[in-house]
């Protein structure tokens, strides 16, 4: 597997073996306590090409359950910081 995989527009695609792959991690429950029944993937545009590219994608899924130790999200903000900037950002 190579990793990262192609590219489509802002979307990437984690690795890619004869298709590309998209790896997920999947809390059981959000950081209130309630059942979490959705998942987040690939935009559909980039999943689109993809598709048509390579005749299929594949998805990795790992679920369990999670800390929330971050009620802040800074890791968000921090990744939006540098993502904005292009800066390292300083802790």
């Amino acid at each position: 597997m190579t990793m990262p995989g192609p590219k489509y527009g802002r979307a990437d695609f984690d690795g890619f073996a004869e298709i590309p792959w998209d790896f997920k991690a999947h809390p059981n429950k959000n950081a209130h306590g309630k059942e979490s029944t959705s998942v987040i993937a690939n935009d559909w545009s980039a999943t689109v090409h993809a598709v048509k590219e390579f005749g299929g994608v594949g998805v990795v899924l790992a679920g369990g359950d999670a800390l929330y130790n971050d009620e802040d999200r800074s890791f968000q903000t921090s990744a939006k910081r540098q993502e904005s900037t292009g800066l390292p950002v300083e802790e």
